[in-house]
């Protein structure tokens, strides 16, 4: 079994409107060369990585292999509807939709105002 590192997506008081702002060319920059920009967090890259519409190996995960994870993630599962609580009025209101990924960056959970998250992640 691999060992991950948890790492935050955000310092203590850091800004998460800004954050997600500076990472907006980071993600254009990706999304027009498929190269990942150096400040981008693995777990980030990987995310990306699969959501990638060059690459036809790349397959999101089914609803099976979502509950799946889900479940492996017992811990991260009991705390998602504490992060909710904390943060998606914060994530709404810049924009944003609140994004959950386990260890290896496979997006289990997302929340957000409906056209966010229409036009964002998906599970999987």
């Amino acid at each position: 079994m691999a060992v991950h590192r948890l790492e935050a997506a955000l310092a203590a008081f850091e800004d998460p409107a800004a954050k997600a702002r500076s990472l907006m060319p980071l993600h254009r920059a990706w999304s027009n060369t498929e190269i990942i920009p150096a400040p981008v967090r693995p777990v980030v890259a990987r995310s990306w990585q699969r959501q990638s519409l060059k690459n036809p190996a790349i397959r999101p995960l089914g609803t099976e292999d979502i509950v799946d994870r889900r479940e492996r993630a017992a811990v991260l599962s009991g705390l998602v509807p504490l992060l909710e609580d904390r943060l998606l009025q914060l994530a709404a209101d810049a924009g944003n939709e609140l994004v959950i990924s386990d260890d290896e960056g496979y997006v289990l959970w997302v929340a957000g105002p409906s056209p966010t998250c229409q036009a964002g992640a998906v599970p999987g």
